[in-house]
């Protein structure tokens, strides 16, 4: 049986997954201001600070964060055999359906775990829970955890820096499209 591949995803499958969970992410990180009595998540979404800042400060994130995650899976051999379980499903899709899917991914993730999550528990509390979410408390993605800890934190630090949700999901979304074309350029490749 060693001859069979893994099916590719169906671009719908993918598309219909991701919009049902981001939007359940979002749902939850809604639900979880208004039991707090805090800002609605809509509130958060009108920028209160120069945009061109809000941006910056956010792709900086994000810029930062990809240059991290190539540079250990280079340099990492635990980190490369971590993200090989998740990269395998990325490279099956489309650099247009990589894209949507980045920016639905920043648009939920960051909602809960920025806007949500981050007044309650911190900075780092916040990192932390964003990277068990990442992945699902498998052991073998222990590396993979760290990583994303880290990340967690670069999109934490942009998020306190301006007071904008923006920031994170600007920063986010840049840093899931920056590796999505480092996947399709096959800078991301076990070999």
């Amino acid at each position: 049986m060693g001859g069979r591949s893994t099916p590719r995803p169906g671009t719908g499958l993918v598309l219909g997954a991701t919009v049902l969970s981001e939007g359940l992410l979002f749902g939850l990180a809604a639900l979880i201001l208004f039991w707090s009595g805090r800002e609605s998540l809509l509130a958060q979404l009108v920028p209160q600070i120069d945009p061109a800042l809000v941006a910056g400060v956010g792709a900086g994130a994000g810029l930062a964060g990809a240059v991290l995650v190539l540079l250990l899976y280079r340099l990492w051999p635990g980190f490369r055999r971590s993200a090989e379980s998740v990269l395998a499903l990325f490279r099956q899709l489309s650099l247009p359906v990589l894209a949507v899917v980045s920016l639905l991914s920043a648009l939920g993730e960051e909602a809960l775990f920025r806007g949500a999550l981050q007044p309650i528990l911190g900075l780092w509390g916040a990192a932390l829970v964003f990277a068990l979410v990442h992945t699902g408390l498998k052991r073998e993605l222990w590396a993979y955890g760290v990583t994303a800890f880290l990340v967690g934190v670069l999109f934490g630090l942009a998020y306190q820096f301006t007071g904008e949700l923006w920031s994170p999901v600007v920063g986010h979304a840049l840093y899931n499209l920056l590796i999505s074309a480092a996947i399709g350029a096959g800078c991301l490749r076990s070999s």
